[in-house]
């Protein structure tokens, strides 16, 4: 659905309610990204941006099919995809396999945020080099739903990104 049909009151949806929703839209995903970015970049991660046309890889020889992975890191060979959405779905598996068989690799990590507790799905990915040794994960990054005020909020944010970069730093 495009901006102009959300402007003419079609019918939009997010979450597992019927509740009606009024208000200002925001792209969230963008939001969500950018807020991801203000974390890893200070982790040495490269963030490409697709609006700015900036930072690009191409899959092809002589500049040809251009893709803007939302971060990624090349001396460890990490690539991450912030997901604002409940499931990780088919193409955002080949797109995150795509990234990494271009650039080598070994560790692929979406990033969704969620009310649960710092969970993690991992899984091995077969074929892929000599060693086999890729993976690929899922972190769901904690939310506070919680927080009595804005104080304790910012506290459990802070402990969410921390988790986060102790993630990213084992790897694993």
């Amino acid at each position: 659905m495009n901006s102009a049909n959300r402007l003419r009151y079609e019918k939009i949806k997010y979450g597992a309610k019927d509740d009606k929703i009024y208000g200002i839209l925001f792209d969230v995903s963008y939001l969500w990204e950018e807020y991801l970015a203000s974390i890893l970049t200070k982790q040495a991660f490269k963030h490409p941006n697709n609006k700015e046309r900036t930072g690009r890889i191409y899959l092809a020889k002589h500049k040809r099919f251009p893709r803007y992975p939302d971060f990624y890191r090349e001396e460890d060979s990490f690539i991450i995809d912030a997901k604002y959405k409940r499931e990780i779905n088919r193409d955002d598996i080949h797109q995150m396999i795509t990234y990494m068989y271009r650039l080598k690799g070994k560790n692929g990590l979406f990033i969704q945020p969620s009310d649960r507790i710092c969970q993690k799905e991992s899984y091995d990915l077969l074929g892929y080099g000599i060693d086999d040794n890729a993976g690929l994960q899922t972190y769901f990054y904690p939310i506070s739903q919680i927080a009595n005020d804005y104080k304790q909020f910012v506290a459990d944010m802070i402990l969410s990104e921390n988790i986060l970069k102790l993630q990213i730093q084992s790897g694993k």
